[in-house]
C-alpha cells in the first residue's frame, strides 16, 4: 500500500513538471521593435547613415524621449542588424544574407540575452523582418 501510494506521489509530480515544461515551450516573446520601425521606416535611408571606423559599419538612429531604433548595414543594400532600446530593455534583430537571423531581448548590463529565438534560413519573411517591408518600398 506505502508503495503504492509513494508512485502515486511520482506521477503527480511527473505530471506538474511536464506541464510547467510545456507552458515554458509554448511562451514566446512579445517584440516591440516591428512596431517602431513602422513608425521611422520611411525614413530609413543609407545615404543618411554614419560609418563608424571602429565597428566598420554604418549606422542610422532615430532618438525620441522615450527610446532609441538603430538601423545598422555592413554595406549599401546589406542590413545586418536593428535595434530597440527603451529604459533597460534592449531587442535586437539580427539579419544574414538579407534574411532575418535571430531576434533577442537582453537587459542593459547583461551580456548575454534572456531570450533570443533562432530564425530557420528557410523560413518565410513575415512582418518582422525589414526586408519584408523594402521589397514594398
Amino acid at each position: 500500500m506505502e508503495v503504492i501510494l509513494k508512485f502515486q506521489y511520482v506521477i503527480v509530480i511527473s505530471f506538474f513538471v511536464l506541464i510547467n515544461i510545456g507552458c515554458q515551450i509554448s511562451k514566446k516573446e512579445t517584440f516591440d521593435l516591428p512596431h517602431i520601425r513602422k513608425i521611422h521606416f520611411q525614413d530609413i535611408d543609407f545615404d543618411k547613415a554614419t560609418y563608424d571606423k571602429d565597428t566598420r559599419m554604418y549606422s542610422q538612429f532615430f532618438e525620441t524621449p522615450g527610446y532609441v531604433y538603430s538601423v545598422g548595414w555592413d554595406k549599401k543594400d546589406v542590413i545586418i542588424g536593428e535595434m530597440y532600446k527603451k529604459g533597460g530593455l534592449i531587442e535586437i534583430y539580427t539579419y544574414h544574407d538579407n534574411r532575418l537571423n535571430s531576434k533577442t531581448k537582453s537587459r542593459r548590463g547583461e551580456f548575454e540575452p534572456y531570450y533570443k529565438e533562432d530564425i530557420a534560413d528557410n523560413a518565410e519573411q513575415t512582418e518582422d523582418s525589414i526586408f519584408y517591408y523594402l521589397k514594398n518600398k
